[in-house]
């Protein structure tokens, strides 16, 4: 039997110069992206609450995937653990998931 799965995309508005939380519930996907529009003017970094080490420039996204391995936690990532900042002024940014049922 297949598993369903929906896309979903979450827009966060504004994303600063403190970091954001994605979700503010746990929420476990494989896979997510994070798209940063090009009529934004900085970089969105993306990490944990700590760091945000992966940088995304106007325009591009960055693709994270869990590690696929069978380690006790199932390649998932918890969405309420990955946070978002601007390097500079007041940004959006999407993030889009395959929503597990």
């Amino acid at each position: 039997m297949a598993r369903q799965q929906f896309v979903t995309s979450l827009d966060i508005s504004p994303v600063t110069t403190t970091p954001k939380q994605i979700s503010a519930t746990e929420l476990k996907v494989t896979s997510f992206i994070v798209q940063n529009p090009i009529s934004n003017t900085d970089y969105i970094k993306v990490g944990d609450s700590v760091a945000q080490m992966f940088e995304v420039a106007p325009g591009k996204d960055l693709e994270i995937n869990g590690d696929g391995l069978d380690n006790g936690t199932f390649g998932y990532i918890d969405l309420s653990t990955v946070y978002v900042v601007a390097v500079g002024g007041s940004q959006t940014c999407s993030v889009t998931y395959l929503e597990r049922f």
